[in-house]
C-alpha cells in the first residue's frame, strides 16, 4: 500500500521542465505508395514548462527519406506550457520499401540539449490490394463553422487487378461534422489498375465546434476481378477554424501636458473563433513621446477567442496629441504566423486650472463674511450707546 501511494504521489508531481512529445495526425496520401512521396503532418507538444528554441529535426530511416534536404530542421522561438507547433515534412519512399507498417524517425531538443528521438508509423500496402486516397482537397481550405465546404479526393487503384466495385464511407461518428445531403458513403465500380475515381463530399461542421485540425477515418471496402474483397481504413485531415481577427486600441490613459510621465494602457482583443498565440508588441519610435517602462517590445501570451489582454507602459508626453506605432505578432492555431500593425493615437490632457479660480472664490467669501461680521459688531456697539 505505501509503495502505491508514493507512486500515486510520485506521479502528481508537476514537471518543472519542458516535456515536448511528437504525434502523427495524419498523412497524405493514405496508404503510402512505394516510390512515391508523402506529405506527413505531426504535432510537437510541450507538456512541461515554457520551452525555448525547440528544433525538430528529420531524420532518414529505412524506405523513408526527406525530400527536400534544406526542409530538415524546424524550430520555433519558444513554446509555452500546454502548446503545441505543427510540422510539415515531404517524404520520399523507397521504390524497394516492403509493405506494412514502416517508421519515420525524428528528433526534437529544447535549448540546444542532446535531442529525443521517436517512431512514427506510416503504413506502405502491397501493390495487389492497394486503393490509395491522393488529392485530398477542402474547399475553402479553412472550413469555417456553421458553414458548408466541399472535401474531395481521389482514390487510385495502383494494384495490377481491376477494382470491380465497392464503397468508400466518411466516419463522421467522433466529430461534429454533418454531410449536407445526408449521406456519407458513396459507391464505385470498375476502377482499372492505374486509373482514378474522383470523389466528393459536402459537410457543414457545427457552429460550437472548436476550431482544430480534425481527423476523420475513410473505410473502403472493395473487390477485385478475382473477388477478393478488402477493408481499409484511411485517415483524411480537416482544418476547422477561421482567420484571426485582432484589434489593438487604446484601453485608458493618464496622460496630462506638462507633466514628467503618465500611463496609457493598450488593449489586445482576440475577436477571432480560435485562440491566438505567442502574441508580441513591438511598439515604434514617435516624435511625440518617450518610453519610461522597460523595452519597446511586450509579450502578451495567448489569447482566447472573444477575450482580451492589457499591457500597461509608462511614457512622457512630447506633444498634445501622442501617437504610438505599433506592430503585433502572433500565431494562430495552427501555429501560421501573423502580423497587425496599427497606430494608437493617444490625446494629451490640459492642465487643469481650476485651483486658482476656485482659490479666489474662497477668499472673496471670507472677506464678505468678515466684513459682515465687523458691520454686524459695530451696529450693536452703536445701539448700546
Amino acid at each position: 500500500m505505501a509503495a502505491a501511494l508514493f507512486a500515486h504521489g510520485a506521479y502528481a508531481i508537476v514537471s518543472t521542465s519542458p516535456d515536448l512529445s511528437a504525434s502523427l495526425l495524419y498523412y497524405e496520401p493514405v496508404p503510402a505508395q512505394a516510390g512515391g512521396l508523402v506529405d506527413v503532418f505531426v504535432q510537437i507538444g510541450n507538456n512541461g514548462t515554457e520551452a525555448n528554441d525547440v528544433r525538430v529535426g528529420f531524420v532518414d530511416n529505412g524506405p523513408f527519406t526527406l525530400e527536400a534536404s534544406d526542409d530538415r530542421v524546424k524550430s520555433t522561438g519558444r513554446l509555452p506550457a500546454n502548446s503545441n507547433f505543427l510540422v510539415k515534412y515531404a517524404v520520399r519512399v523507397s521504390p524497394d520499401a516492403q509493405p506494412g507498417t514502416n517508421y519515420i524517425k525524428l528528433s526534437y531538443s529544447v535549448n540546444g540539449q542532446s535531442p529525443q528521438t521517436t517512431l512514427l508509423p506510416i503504413d506502405i500496402f502491397a501493390s495487389s490490394i492497394a486503393l490509395s486516397v491522393e488529392g485530398v482537397r477542402m474547399d475553402p481550405e479553412l472550413l469555417s463553422p456553421g458553414s458548408t465546404g466541399t472535401l474531395s479526393f481521389s482514390l487510385r487503384n495502383a494494384a495490377q487487378l481491376t477494382v470491380t466495385d465497392g464503397s468508400v464511407r466518411l466516419d463522421l461518428g467522433s466529430v461534429d461534422i454533418i454531410p449536407v445531403d445526408g449521406t456519407s458513403s458513396q459507391r464505385f465500380t470498375g476502377i482499372a489498375p492505374g486509373a482514378a475515381q474522383k470523389f466528393s463530399f459536402r459537410l457543414v461542421p457545427s457552429p460550437t465546434l472548436e476550431p482544430g485540425i480534425y481527423k476523420v477515418p475513410l473505410l473502403l471496402n472493395f473487390t477485385d476481378e478475382r473477388g477478393q474483397s478488402y477493408s481499409l481504413s484511411e485517415t483524411v485531415g480537416m482544418r476547422v477554424g477561421a482567420e484571426p481577427e485582432v484589434s489593438v486600441v487604446v484601453d485608458d490613459s493618464t496622460l496630462v501636458q506638462g507633466a514628467a510621465s503618465g500611463d496609457v494602457t493598450i488593449r489586445v482583443t482576440n475577436r477571432g473563433i480560435g485562440e491566438i498565440k505567442f502574441v508580441n508588441l513591438d511598439l515604434g519610435p514617435s516624435s511625440t513621446y518617450t518610453l519610461l517602462s522597460g523595452s519597446g517590445e511586450r509579450y502578451i501570451g495567448n489569447i482566447d477567442s472573444d477575450d482580451y489582454k492589457t499591457d500597461r507602459i509608462s511614457v512622457k508626453p512630447g506633444a498634445d496629441k501622442v501617437t504610438i506605432p505599433v506592430n503585433v505578432t502572433y500565431r494562430d492555431a495552427w501555429n501560421a504566423p501573423h502580423t497587425y500593425e496599427t497606430t494608437l493615437d493617444v490625446p494629451v490632457q490640459a492642465k487643469s486650472g481650476g485651483g486658482s479660480a476656485t482659490l479666489i472664490v474662497v477668499v472673496l467669501v471670507l472677506a464678505v463674511a468678515i466684513g459682515g461680521y465687523f458691520l454686524y459688531r459695530r451696529g450693536k456697539a452703536q445701539r448700546r450707546r
